[in-house]
């Protein structure tokens, strides 16, 4: 061994062979391994002296490099969730490197429903657009993956010995939603009636919520919602303290979103509407 980036034991096994292994071991921590080993192989002819033993008359060697690269472990960055925006920006963390210098990354589009155009996608955090023309329903889930090469790259650009990790991110994209909580309506002494609302239409399968609430009433009324999470729920009106009559508003919510690793819901897009009942 002619030299070695780290404080390594380099042991070569069978040294006199042409092919021999190398086992690089028990490296110092605190110094960079990784690098350039320089090994050099010598020849010699000569003759065994039977006082001295072995006479060198000619020799010659020539040195060979053997590169060792770190692993690649880059990060794509967490999973966005978006509310109708079709431009964001990715961020990755490229793998911390105590041999600087030999890497470089790259972002590539994997899925979704769209193309994208992507600003320098060989930097970490380039600008994503998603081309929306012509495609129906650009909603939906976007997924990235980010590269990372470590090695030696030779003039032709072409990688030799080099080492490749990759990591992936995936862009929720939501569609705007919109709720209609229905007309107002007027009734004669029923406190009993069914709220009607609409949504729009849906191209995706992302989860939604629809929750109903009483805003205001005239009274002091028990107003029970039965099944507020439908979209044409049941009321019913008890326990009025004084008078039940007037006018009750009525809030009508949708949102969609997603439950979290913990199992809490996360909203992200959400539309109200507000109908007024007359009794």
């Amino acid at each position: 061994v002619v030299s070695q980036p780290g404080d390594c034991i380099v042991e070569i096994f069978n040294p006199w062979f042409l092919d021999p292994s190398v086992e690089i071991s028990d490296c110092d921590p605190a110094v960079c391994e990784y690098g350039e080993y320089v090994f050099r192989l010598t020849q010699m002819n000569g003759y065994y002296d039977e006082v001295e033993g072995w006479k060198t008359i000619c020799s010659d060697y020539d040195d060979v490099s053997v590169w060792i690269f770190e692993p690649v472990d880059p990060d794509a960055g967490l999973d966005q969730h978006l509310c109708d925006q079709f431009e964001f920006t990715l961020d990755a963390t490229p793998t911390t490197f105590c041999l600087p210098g030999y890497s470089e990354g790259e972002w590539t589009q994997v899925g979704g429903p769209a193309p994208v155009n992507m600003t320098t996608p060989s930097m970490e955090d380039p600008v994503v657009t998603v081309q929306t023309a012509g495609v129906s329903c650009p909603y939906g889930v976007y997924t990235f993956e980010y590269t990372e090469k470590n090695g030696f790259f030779a003039d032709d650009a072409d990688p030799r010995g080099w080492c490749e990790g990759y990591d992936m991110v995936s862009v929720y994209i939501y569609e705007p939603l919109d709720v209609d909580a229905g007309d107002d309506a007027a009734y004669c002494d029923q406190l009993t009636f069914y709220l009607d609302g609409s949504i729009g239409n849906l191209c995706t399968e992302f989860i939604t919520r629809i929750e109903w609430s009483l805003v205001s009433q005239p009274d002091n009324c028990v107003v029970w919602i039965m099944d507020e999470g439908s979209l044409d729920p049941v009321v019913d009106i008890t326990n009025c303290a004084g008078c039940p009559y007037g006018d009750y508003l009525f809030k009508a919510r949708i949102e969609n979103g997603y439950y979290d690793n913990l199992g809490q819901w996360q909203m992200v897009c959400y539309d109200e509407d507000e109908v007024i009942i007359t009794i």
